[in-house]
């Protein structure tokens, strides 16, 4: 079980807001770990279950969260980095994944 919300917005303060209310209700969600992660203008709030696989990579104006488990085509395991260098490789296949995807451009 997962949950998760995120907001892409230039005013830190609004952002600030949406990010308080969704922790309210994230902690009225029993047996779930939170979670909150900001690179730039984008602020990703997550609640999973305590034995849930959350993997977090943050780099400058980037962040990748994968909650779950992603297993290339060679059957390696991959962790929320490498899944973001390959869908962001200018030669990469983005459509090689599955699930969520957020992408602001500059």
């Amino acid at each position: 079980m997962a949950h998760l919300a995120l907001v892409i917005d230039p005013d830190p303060a609004r952002r600030a807001g949406f990010t308080a209310g969704v922790r309210e209700l994230f902690a009225e969600l029993p047996g779930v770990v939170p979670g909150e992660a900001t690179a730039g203008d984008l602020t990703c709030v997550w609640a999973a279950g305590p034995s849930a696989p959350v993997d977090l990579h943050r780099d400058g104006e980037r962040l990748a969260l994968l909650v779950g488990y992603a297993v290339d085509d060679a059957g390696r395991w991959l962790t929320a980095r490498q899944l973001a260098d390959a869908w962001l490789a200018e030669d990469g296949n983005r459509t090689a994944q599955d699930g969520y995807h957020v992408d602001k451009a500059p």
